[in-house]
């Protein structure tokens, strides 16, 4: 018979003293160069690793690229799996290979490493060894002629590191910035502090359906080239207040060269896959070829409880967890509809103050959004929310909607139509009127007529109605005509969103679902 050994505390507590120590050690032992050089495979052959290089180009790429010479630190920030690592590898492949810089100008920090986590490394002790050994240099010491090109990733991960690029950028040496992180609240309140109009801010979201769209027809997909002009044309029509311009293009001009038949079952059948599967990226890659029911439960277990668990729980100091997924799941089911925050407390049994503040912690996680009661003068923003989740793919996964629900009720087309043209529609408004404020707002009379969507665009308003239906009626349009009347001073025409419908009623335009994506 096998004796156990018999420890006293005392031994146990030695015993477990040699082993953390040991731990520690081991971590402490850390040669920092050659953790970095494990992330910057470039200084070694010019090259990015093949697992960050990816074909597809976001369309968002362009902007950022056009940013590189900036002053400024460049925030990016997003949640989990949408693509900001690859971003940030992809603009330096554009460095080396486009741009030609050589590779000892380029660093590249993922703060979510351990020898981060236990603060051996950090940025300024791992800047210290780059300057030492890869640049060798200092900063301070660059010719005109030169430029270093700082990424970090993950950077709401360290503590002080708005206050430590800072001490960078503020000596004004010839460096860019560019960071990311995945809590938008940690890393809007340190920078707050350090980086007042020192940064520009970027939110990186899931992909727009235009961007899936390019992946399902092939990056080069010259249909997809020659539709990019009705984005113009639509821009052009809103700040003419023409709406006839832009019908009469779609009619002339599209319907008969570029969105043949073919064209069209390709792009309704991609749509109705973005209905089911959203816009993270990996589903349309690696992912695939995977069934429903497998991709969904990735979703629950990789991204969802991930964010749940470790952004929101973390960065919020949240003790109640459960009660985060129970409101996203309300939220969820609620999507395009207006929140009843009394009902979600008593559904979820507890204080309705709580609810609001988890909501507040979901919008800031970007799992879900808002939109305002439009008001003609500015007013206090009150509980009268529309709530929309930011995913619809990361919502059907989270709710347990399957590929066969989709040819039933369960599946609420409808919402999930009107959730889909709301977040395309904060994305187009900031094409349009570039500011800050990419709330949008909903409009509701006195006798409860509704209007999905107002954005304003400033000098006007543009009111967007969603009915994602077989065949469009009068009742349809009647929100609209009143809402045209009642602010004739401020808005020019209407859109009316349809399921196949495309017309022109007086000053109502009715665009189909995919269409309309295609011009955001």
């Amino acid at each position: 018979m096998k004796v156990m050994p018999v420890y006293l505390w005392g031994d146990m507590h030695a015993f477990t003293m040699a082993k953390n120590k040991m731990v520690e050690n081991s971590l402490l032992d850390v040669n920092l160069l050659q953790e970095l050089q494990k992330d910057n495979t470039w200084w070694r052959n010019d090259k990015i690793s093949s697992d960050w290089d990816k074909p597809f180009y976001r369309s968002d790429f362009y902007k950022y690229i056009g940013e590189l010479k900036s002053k400024d630190i460049q925030v990016i920030i997003g949640p989990r799996r949408v693509g900001k690592t690859i971003l940030l590898y992809q603009m330096i492949k554009h460095l080396m290979e486009t741009l030609k810089v050589e590779s000892k100008y380029i660093i590249y920090l993922d703060l979510s490493k351990p020898y981060i986590a236990f603060n051996i490394g950090g940025i300024l002790p791992c800047l210290k060894v780059y300057q030492e050994s890869i640049l060798k240099k200092d900063f301070a010491d660059l010719d005109k002629n030169e430029r270093v090109y700082i990424f970090v990733d993950e950077v709401q991960k360290e503590k002080n590191w708005a206050a430590n690029l800072e001490s960078i950028r503020s000596r004004k040496y010839s460096i860019s910035f560019f960071v990311t992180g995945s809590s938008g609240t940690e890393i809007d309140k340190k920078a707050s502090e350090s980086l007042v109009g020192r940064a520009n801010f970027r939110y990186i979201l899931p992909l727009k359906f235009k961007d899936i769209l390019r992946k399902e027809m092939g990056y080069n997909d010259s249909k997809l080239e020659e539709v990019k002009e009705l984005c113009d044309v639509f821009e052009n029509a809103v700040k003419s207040k023409n709406v006839k311009k832009l019908y009469t293009y779609i009619v002339n001009e599209l319907i008969t060269t570029t969105l043949t038949s073919t064209f069209q079952i390709k792009v309704k059948d991609t749509l109705n896959l973005y209905m089911l599967k959203g816009g993270y990226p990996e589903f349309y890659e690696e992912y695939k070829e995977e069934h429903w029911n497998v991709m969904s439960k990735r979703m629950r277990d990789d991204y969802f409880e991930r964010i749940v668990s470790r952004d929101i729980v973390e960065a919020f100091n949240v003790n109640k967890p459960e009660t985060i997924r129970k409101l996203y799941l309300l939220i969820g089911f609620d999507t395009s509809n207006i929140a009843s925050f009394a009902n979600y407390a008593k559904i979820i049994d507890t204080r309705k103050n709580t609810v609001l503040e988890y909501f507040e912690y979901l919008k800031r996680s970007f799992l879900i959004s808002a939109s305002e009661k439009y008001y003609p003068k500015k007013r206090p923003r009150g509980e009268q929310k529309k709530v929309y989740v930011v995913d619809v793919g990361m919502r059907n996964a989270v709710l347990g909607i399957t590929k066969q629900d989709f040819g039933t009720h369960k599946a609420q087309l409808g919402q999930l139509a009107e959730t889909i043209a709301h977040g395309h529609c904060m994305r187009l408004k900031y094409k349009i009127h570039p500011t800050n404020d990419f709330i949008l707002n909903y409009w509701r009379a006195k006798n409860q007529n509704e209007i999905d969507i107002i954005m304003d665009l400033g000098e006007s308003l543009l009111p967007i109605e969603v009915k994602y239906a077989e065949t469009i009626n009068s009742e349809d349009k009647a929100n609209l005509k009143a809402y045209l009347i009642e602010h004739k001073k401020k808005v020019a025409f209407g859109i009316l969103i349809t399921k196949d419908s495309l017309f022109l009623d007086e000053n109502i335009i009715g665009i189909p679902l995919w269409l309309f994506l295609l011009i955001c």
